[in-house]
């Protein structure tokens, strides 16, 4: 997000004039500094076990889901994209996949804050741009990379220590919820949890309440 206070430099000089860029990286500059957030390093290494998170989404119908397994425990999540958040968006031909895989990360973090709070959580995407955008920190584009920076802000103000990880697409288990498939999730015991995107993961301007199933 310091790309477009960079750019300000080889703009042409045609007075104080504040784009959509860089109101957009101005916003979440204000938003993310005022966390006071720090990072603690522990002297004592307590070794806990990895929470293993998987997300996916489908592009037409929008759609983003998430399954995560926690000491035992075996939830999933999915909700439609709505219409106010693809408008957001950047427009592309590709069902804007890219950035519905990254809200899938995002959904399932919100969702499942409170069991990933404190801990390492291992996520597992099978979009290899989301990938390399989340383990990178940074997108090339400005939408993208306002879903990257809102995931590692929520996971440094929640003590979430994100590592990010490649799976097929036939492997990922998120791939049936995300086509509202829930019968491999059931015979399994997953547990269904009510989907909750916070607005802080994929924009600056805030719409009130979370994003709804």
């Amino acid at each position: 997000m310091i790309r477009p206070l960079f750019a300000q430099i080889f703009a042409p000089p045609k007075g104080a004039r504040v784009g959509n860029a860089l109101r957009s990286a101005l916003e979440w500059w204000h938003r993310v500094l005022q966390l006071d957030l720090c990072e603690r390093i522990p002297m004592r290494e307590v070794r806990q076990p990895a929470i293993e998170l998987f997300t996916d989404a489908r592009g037409y119908p929008p759609r983003a889901a998430a399954v995560i397994f926690r000491d035992g425990d075996f939830a999933h999540t999915s909700m439609e994209v709505q219409a106010y958040i693809l408008d957001s968006l950047i427009a592309r031909a590709d069902n804007q996949i890219m950035a519905l895989e990254l809200l899938g990360v995002a959904l399932g973090l919100s969702t499942f804050v409170d069991m990933c709070r404190g801990r390492v959580v291992r996520c597992w995407v099978d979009n290899t741009g989301g990938e390399s955008a989340l383990i990178r920190g940074s997108a090339k584009r400005l939408d993208h990379n306002r879903i990257v920076h809102g995931v590692w802000a929520f996971c440094l103000a929640n003590a979430i220590g994100l590592w990010i990880e490649r799976v097929a697409s036939d492997d990922n288990i998120a791939d049936e919820p995300s086509r509202e498939v829930y019968s491999t999730l059931g015979s399994l015991g997953s547990e269904w949890s009510e989907p909750w995107l916070l607005d802080e993961l994929w924009c600056e301007t805030h719409h009130g309440a979370s994003a709804p199933a």
